[in-house]
């Protein structure tokens, strides 16, 4: 997330959508400038706490990506 983060900070098309997101929603404009800090707070039991609260069972499929010949 960090990688890509920094990556796309460096294009007009990704400023163009924050605040372009941020004038629709009548949100903060300089929200974005923390995501590397929110980011940076996560922990694996976050995610793994995330994961059980919203990834079910029911709902869910197996893919197998074989490699192209």
């Amino acid at each position: 997330w960090k990688k890509q983060y920094e990556e796309q900070v460096k294009t007009n098309n990704y400023w163009l959508d924050e605040l372009s997101t941020a004038w629709i929603n009548d949100e903060d404009p300089h929200a974005s400038q923390t995501y590397l800090a929110e980011v940076g707070a996560l922990t694996t039991q976050d995610v793994k706490d995330a994961a059980r609260k919203y990834l079910d069972d029911t709902n869910r499929i197996r893919a197998v990506l074989y490699p192209a010949k």
